[in-house]
């Protein structure tokens, strides 16, 4: 008995003294190091695009520091007035790069359009940024289109939008070093006079407005400064065309009017012969192509022989007895004429 009880004793010690070993093993396999951790600002309620940043929106949460997004910040004055470029939902760390300054930053207001202007090598592209409003200006030289050469004011109030794409100049997206292209803000109703100032002469960002700028003109009228330089280029054409017309006239090779060619008929071929008979001279016409016509007749004049001539009948000048006489072709003997 009191071997089992002995036995008993040792046991329950030896289970006490595992217990509290096991215990502590299991307790130093359990253990985990310190995490370090960060305050952030995140989304409580859902927020749409382009709507504006408030505190009531924001709560500061305890985030693991791996875990916490590039761009988040506990600090309200980062976020606070700015908008939001896209929804925004509950839960979410708010970040820099899904905000923006203003509305017009990403989105296009009603009634304007983004136009692309190539950075020519005139362009003072270095003091512009996007945001800064300037004036459009045109240089047209004298051409087929223009008569003279000059410098005209496009547009006014006109803000650059983006440079090379970029509308906000930052270490992770810097100005670049040679830009090549300018997008500007303008109005859809301006859009005609902003591309034919490209499309026919070389344009000039001014920095500033030389003048009033029409901020609340209705959205599909043109702007005064518009209508003037558009109306100028139409002078302009228009004298032009005047000018070439002028020209045109005036070195133009003469007209020479050409008659018209006459028919020229080939006159027939006729032959007229005369027939003395009885004291009568008869006319005939013989053609070519073998008729005969009758002309007329005629009384001969007396060829009677002078009386001091003895060879009267045979003298040149006696046409009559040459005629009629018996060695001519007309000679007719007495008897056969009747």
């Amino acid at each position: 008995m009191r071997n089992k009880t002995l036995v008993l004793l040792l046991a329950g010690i030896c289970g006490t003294v595992a217990a509290v070993g096991i215990g502590q093993w299991m307790q130093a396999n359990t253990g985990s190091p310190k995490m370090e951790t960060a305050e952030i600002l995140v989304i409580t309620k859902a927020i749409n695009a382009e709507d504006k940043i408030t505190a009531e929106q924001l709560r500061l949460e305890v985030w693991p520091k791996d875990k916490v997004p590039k761009g988040a910040s506990a600090d309200l004055k980062d976020f606070e007035g700015r908008y939001a470029k896209m929804p925004l939902f509950p839960g979410e760390a708010l970040v820099d790069v899904k905000l923006m300054d203003s509305v017009e930053d990403d989105v296009v207001p009603d009634g304007y359009t983004v136009l692309n202007l190539p950075v020519g090598n005139g362009a003072a592209v270095n003091l512009l940024e996007p945001g800064k409003k300037v004036t459009v200006t045109g240089f047209f030289e004298r051409g087929d289109q223009f008569l003279e050469t000059f410098s005209v004011d496009v547009l006014r109030g006109i803000r650059i939008y983006s440079i090379d794409g970029i509308k906000k100049f930052t270490e992770e997206t810097p100005r670049p070093k040679s830009p090549r292209n300018i997008q500007l803000l303008i109005r859809k109703a301006d859009q005609t006079a902003f591309e034919f100032a490209k499309r026919s002469g070389d344009i000039e960002l001014v920095l500033g407005s030389t003048g009033t700028v029409e901020e609340d003109l209705p959205a599909e009228e043109v702007s005064t400064l518009a209508q003037k330089f558009l109306a100028k280029i139409e002078e302009q054409q228009e004298r032009a065309r005047a000018a070439q017309t002028v020209e045109a006239a005036t070195t133009s090779e003469p007209v020479v009017a050409v008659a018209p060619v006459a028919t020229i008929e080939t006159p027939r071929k006729v032959f007229v012969m005369e027939k003395y008979v009885n004291g009568r001279v008869e006319r005939y016409e013989f053609a070519e192509d073998g008729t005969m016509q009758k002309l007329g007749e005629t009384e001969a004049e007396s060829t009677q022989p002078s009386s001091d001539d003895s060879n009267a009948g045979t003298a040149p000048g006696n046409t009559d007895a040459l005629i009629q006489g018996a060695e001519s072709p007309f000679f007719i003997p007495s008897g056969e004429g009747k």
